[in-house]
């Protein structure tokens, strides 16, 4: 390969690794049975909203862009995991820097929480609360609708979170996944059992 071919390869890959804050990170549509519109991640910090009947734009929300940080580098809080409908009609948006919650009707902002989510998903509840792994998947922490802390539960010896936590309807109940046990914990954040999850050994030998 010639020098000049190469640097220019170099250049290209340097580049990439930079990232483009204006570039999508990737081409997700996500739509609930629940309500006519479906959302289209437009680039890495916007989300737009279409009506599924005439494919009418409903709205737009495009949250407000970090400052750099040092060096130059762009730090981007790309959306993380699929949005979330609540009973009360809002929708939480999940960015790898914190949740966003907008309105489903139009997409005016409600409240920001800024949560070292870690690549885990929230999941809502019932009552539309909000429950998310933190602490580097340790510990579970349940937000009400307006975003406030209302409890958190740290799992000690039952390890770290490895799934999505679920949440069991019409009861409330969050189930949380370790690497050995299944944890179950109630809507006011007691545990209510654990069952481990790994093979037992077999007594007959």
């Amino acid at each position: 390969m010639r020098w000049s071919n190469l640097l220019l390869a170099l250049i290209g890959l340097l580049g990439g690794c930079q990232g483009n804050p204006q570039q999508p990170a990737n081409r997700n549509v996500w739509h609930d049975a629940r309500w006519p519109y479906a959302l289209v991640q437009a680039n890495l910090y916007e989300v737009v909203a279409f009506d599924t009947i005439d494919g009418a734009e409903r709205w737009r929300y495009r949250r407000a862009q970090p400052p750099p940080a040092p060096f130059g580098e762009f730090p981007v809080p790309t959306v993380l995991c699929r949005p979330e409908w609540t009973t009360s009609h809002n929708i939480v948006l999940s960015f790898s820097d914190g949740i966003h919650v907008v309105t489903a009707e139009s997409g005016e902002l409600l409240w920001t929480k800024d949560l070292a989510l870690g690549g885990n998903c929230p999941t809502v509840t019932p009552d539309s609360g909000i429950v998310v792994i933190l602490e580097n998947g340790k510990r579970l922490q349940k937000l009400a609708g307006d975003g406030r802390a209302l409890w958190h539960h740290d799992f000690w010896e039952a390890g770290v979170a490895i799934a999505k936590p679920v949440v069991v309807e019409p009861s409330g109940d969050t189930l949380v996944r370790t690497a050995k046990f299944l944890l179950n914990i109630s809507p006011d954040g007691h545990r209510n059992w654990v069952a481990e999850t790994t093979d037992k050994p077999d007594s007959t030998w």
